[in-house]
């Protein structure tokens, strides 16, 4: 009798030690019992299979920032660019609407330069130039006397005297006017309206027509002479058949 009490004594220690252990012990499982699990929704016992998870890698101290959105150029956008204007910077960054690093549009001669800028509002060069216009330095001018003759310098003029007698007035002879070529310069921030703006990528893929409807864009460049930029040239003559390898 004694030995049957001590037993079932034994037993009751076993399965209150084995329900305290369970307790107090952390259980295993898989995420896969949430989302593979049969769940019975007509039984009003059945509990909700919710998984939170918490990140704490060190990733999660990032600040991440939203992916700009392609440029759509039928799109209107809020910040203030005057139109018409193509911002440049040698560095390949991106100017700000208050640099002075531009240039009037309508004299954009890089032909290859137009899809870019319609799509994607971006284009990077080779390499590019600004026309340069040819000038015209004026002679000098002098007051000449014939040979034998010398002129004299009063404050009422000059007159051609020989052994003090007086034999007319004298005759300005001006030299000859000099042209001075154009040239293919860099850009810079104190000229917004030169004649032309060409790029190297033109002379390098071969396009010469310089804003010919042929090109597939149809802009004030159309009316422009075909032709590689030449360099050192009278105006009208900046474009012509051969590359030039110095512009």
């Amino acid at each position: 009798m004694l030995n049957t009490m001590i037993r079932s004594l034994l037993a009751m220690l076993a399965v209150i030690a084995f329900a305290l252990t369970s307790a107090i012990l952390p259980a295993n499982a898989d995420d896969t019992e949430i989302y593979l699990a049969d769940y019975d929704a007509s039984s009003t016992a059945a509990r909700a299979k919710v998984l939170i998870a918490f990140d704490d890698s060190g990733s999660m101290s990032t600040m991440v920032e939203q992916q700009r959105p392609p440029y759509d150029a039928d799109e209107s956008y809020s910040m203030s660019v005057t139109a018409d204007r193509i911002y440049w910077s040698t560095d390949g960054s991106i100017p700000s609407a208050s640099s002075n690093n531009w240039f009037s549009a309508e004299q954009n001669r890089c032909a290859s330069s137009y899809d870019d800028l319609d799509v994607s509002g971006r284009f990077t060069a080779e390499r590019a130039r600004r026309w340069v216009d040819s000038t015209v330095q004026q002679g000098q001018c002098t007051q000449q006397c014939d040979v034998g003759r010398y002129k004299c310098r009063r404050s009422d003029g000059c007159g051609c005297y020989k052994k003090k007698q007086y034999f007319g007035a004298s005759e300005q002879v001006c030299e000859v006017d000099t042209d001075v070529p154009g040239s293919w310069q860099s850009l810079t921030s104190s000229d917004h309206s030169p004649s032309h703006v060409e790029c190297r990528d033109d002379v390098t893929n071969g396009d010469v027509t310089n804003g010919d409807v042929t090109n597939g864009v149809d802009d004030n460049g159309a009316s422009q002479a075909d032709g590689y930029p030449q360099n050192n040239v009278i105006n009208g003559n900046e474009y012509g058949p051969s590359a030039d390898s110095t512009v």
